[in-house]
């Protein structure tokens, strides 16, 4: 009596000997007899094989195009994906016109968001992804720190400065920058 082994050996050897459109037929037979929890075996060892990384195959101008309709928390996701996805979401073009579209093109403009300012990025733990040795481009860093201000005030995380004592007209205009919130008084004094 053949043992498994060898009966598996036999099977794969005439396998190989045969023609791509006869394994193909095989194939097809094989797949027809197999029960439901043999096919989802076989579509999870298969599952990655059939993976296509289709950034890998486009053209730059393209992908690009792509990554430019994503939003925020889009771009981030497939920035996990892998190491060529994280490069073409790491875009400076794309984070700014991010950033412009939220209006907060003025942070550009602050000192204190630099990746170069290692306390203003370890200050605050959800920015340590910053200080990876993974680079992120100057405008994601911007995004991520307006983002977390303006989270901030949203949820009344915020001391308030008094700094223009004596304004005692009504305040006209309210502005900030990446750490502050500024008022503007009309001062008739």
């Amino acid at each position: 009596m053949a043992t498994f082994s060898s009966k598996k050996n036999e099977i794969l050897r005439l396998f190989c000997d045969c023609t791509k459109q006869q394994q193909n037929d095989v194939l097809k037979e094989l797949l027809v007899k197999c029960e439901p929890l043999q096919l989802r075996i076989l579509y999870h060892e298969l599952k990655p094989l059939l993976a296509v990384n289709f950034v890998a195959y486009l053209p730059n101008e393209l992908v690009d195009k792509i990554f430019f309709l994503l939003d925020a928390k889009d771009l981030c996701n497939v920035a996990m994906c892998n190491s060529l996805w994280r490069e073409k979401a790491n875009n400076d073009a794309i984070w700014k016109k991010l950033c412009k579209d939220k209006n907060w093109i003025k942070f550009n403009d602050n000192p204190s968001i630099s990746s170069n300012n290692e306390t203003t990025m370890t200050a605050n733990p959800a920015l340590s992804i910053l200080n990876s040795n993974l680079k992120t481009c100057r405008w994601k860093e911007i995004y991520i720190r307006a983002y977390l201000l303006n989270q901030n005030w949203n949820k009344g995380r915020y001391t308030a400065i008094h700094m223009l004592r004596g304004h005692n007209q009504r305040v006209v205009s309210l502005s900030c920058d990446a750490d502050y919130y500024y008022r503007r008084f009309v001062d008739l004094n």
